[in-house]
């Protein structure tokens, strides 16, 4: 396997775990800020963000990024255009992580052991205290665990199996509400 270099900085997230940063964790953030400071939606946050990504990318030094540095960056960008309502009410939010399905699927071989891998890998999420899970790859891991080439009435019902399994897990978490999207 080849790994892609990650172009910007893992965050320090919650119980010294890394998570990765996209552009859109923190547009998501900001807008959630704007909020906190009374805007209901404010349409420049994608902008703030891509410019945020693009400084991130070409000149921050660091692999690893803490919590409250990259929230310093985030109100040292809104002061600058004039947003300083919204620099004082920064926040991050929770992350949303993704699991590859099919990666999974490929590392176990039998259903009872990716199972068992993806509640691994759930609890996981969980711990990390994430506002979304999405879970890739459904079909390429159902065709992979049932070995089919052809999608039947067997491979859905894993498929369904292994949606279910996974609500269920999330359902079962006691803090705040989760997103859960299966592709």
């Amino acid at each position: 396997m080849i790994a892609v270099p990650q172009s910007l900085p893992l965050v320090q997230w919650h119980s010294s775990r890394q998570v990765p940063l996209s552009e859109g964790w923190l547009s998501e953030s900001i807008a959630h800020s704007a909020q906190r400071a009374g805007y209901s939606s404010w349409e420049w946050s994608r902008e703030v963000a891509k410019a945020i990504t693009f400084y991130l990318q070409q000149d921050y030094q660091g692999t690893l990024i803490s919590q409250q540095d990259l929230r310093a960056i985030i109100r040292k960008s809104l002061d600058g255009i004039g947003c300083g309502d919204i620099a004082r009410n920064v926040s991050l939010v929770a992350p949303r992580v993704s699991i590859d399905l099919a990666e999974i699927a490929r590392h176990s071989g039998l259903e009872l052991i990716f199972f068992q891998m993806l509640s691994s890998r759930l609890l996981e999420a969980r711990h990390v205290v994430v506002q979304g899970v999405r879970l890739d790859g459904i079909r390429p891991c159902v065709k992979i665990l049932d070995g089919s080439r052809k999608w039947d009435r067997g491979c859905q019902k894993l498929n369904d199996e292994i949606v279910t399994f996974a609500r269920r897990h999330v359902e079962s978490w006691n803090h705040a509400e989760v997103d859960l999207a299966v592709f």
